[in-house]
Parts: structure tokens; C-alpha cells; sequence
């Protein structure tokens, strides 16, 4: 899934701006299947809105965020889910080695964009909690239109560096720290799955 060259290029990409975006991450057919995995969770309404902030302060806000998520706890239920799960400890490990971090976990939810969803702009480390280090997304399908990820500056949160259209199985990475980034009004459906890594430990 990520080779040793894409990866130190991410890497490179993520110490020179903080952001780094590769195709053909995933393949053709593991996107489909999450895709149909997806779909029968809607189906079965185990898809939540999704909310923002943190903790007791958890709310539904559909000025700035209107989407479906779902936590994955159930990384054995399908094969491209545990290839994926081994992937990402691996890349949590080089992390950690490339970067003198000291990441303990990564957390992952599917989210889903239906016409007209959209997610205004944010950080991803939230100021109570500053726990998320690292954010790794994976597209499952083209938006061609609608549904892009604008990426921002690091230095100039007003600046946009990228406007990304995602396609089924790239993958975007940033700091969560420094990248402010948001999602445009979707035209159509939108999967993706999003990845945070972070330096604390579970708390029961």
C-alpha cells in the first residue's frame, strides 16, 4: 500500500510544507469494497452526523459540518480493513522514527458526503486536546466536481496551497497542528477515511 519511496516523499513533503497528497494508494477494487462496506452501514444507520469540538462539549453544528461518520473498531470485518490497519501501524512506527515522535495510536472513522455537505474551515488539534499529531486521509471515489479539500498554508492560514479533487485511493497527510484545511459543498456522494495519530493512550 506504501512504498518505501512514496513514503519518504511524503515525508519530505511533510518536514518542506507540512502537507503531502499521493495517488493510487489504494487500489480500484479495495475501494469499491469499502465502498459496498460503507453502503451497507448506511443502510443499517450505524453512520452518526458528525459533530465538532471535544468531549462534553461534542455538538451537531450544520453551519460547519454536515457529513455521516462511523469510528472503526472492527478492523478484522474486512480484509482491506486489516490491510489498511497493518499499514498504518507501520507508517505510525516511521513516524515516530523519522520524526523523534512519540506517537502511541492511531484512531480511524469512515465519513460519507451526501449532496451538499461540506465542512468549513478547521484544525484538526483541538485546543483542549492536542493529542491528534498527524492526519492521514484516504479517498474511495472521484469528486470531480464539489466535495475538494482545500489545503492551506502553514505560515498563512489564508493562503490556500492546494485545492485537492480527491480520487478513489489517494491519500493526503498533514500536520494536524498547522494545516488548516476545510471541505467545499459535495455535488456527489463522497467516501473517505480519515486517520489521526496521536501521542496519548487510550483512556477507559
Amino acid at each position: 500500500m506504501l512504498s518505501e519511496h512514496l513514503r519518504e516523499l511524503c515525508f519530505h513533503n511533510l518536514e518542506q510544507k507540512s502537507w503531502s497528497s499521493h495517488l493510487n494508494v489504494l487500489s480500484e477494487g479495495e475501494c469499491s469494497n469499502l465502498i459496498e462496506y460503507i453502503d451497507f452501514h448506511l443502510e443499517q444507520e450505524n453512520f452518526k452526523n458528525a459533530l465538532i469540538g471535544n468531549g462534553l462539549k461534542l455538538q451537531e453544528d450544520t453551519k460547519i459540518r454536515s457529513s455521516k461518520i462511523a469510528w472503526i473498531n472492527h478492523w478484522d470485518a474486512r480484509p482491506e480493513l486489516m490491510q489498511i490497519q497493518n499499514t498504518l501501524e507501520n507508517f505510525r512506527t516511521s513516524l515516530n522514527k523519522y520524526f523523534f515522535l512519540a506517537l502511541k495510536r492511531f484512531e480511524t472513522q469512515f465519513a460519507f458526503y451526501e449532496k451538499g455537505d461540506f465542512y468549513k474551515k478547521h484544525l484538526d488539534q483541538l485546543k483542549e486536546t492536542r493529542h491528534r499529531q498527524i492526519t492521514l486521509i484516504l479517498y474511495l471515489n472521484n469528486c470531480p466536481l464539489g466535495g475538494e479539500l482545500v489545503v492551506y498554508n502553514k505560515n498563512n492560514r489564508n493562503k490556500v496551497d492546494a485545492i485537492i479533487k480527491p480520487q478513489a485511493g489517494q491519500m493526503v497527510c498533514f500536520l494536524s497542528s498547522q494545516i488548516f484545511h476545510e471541505v467545499l459543498p459535495t455535488n456527489l456522494p463522497r467516501y473517505s477515511m480519515t486517520t489521526w495519530f496521536r501521542d496519548d493512550l487510550i483512556v477507559f
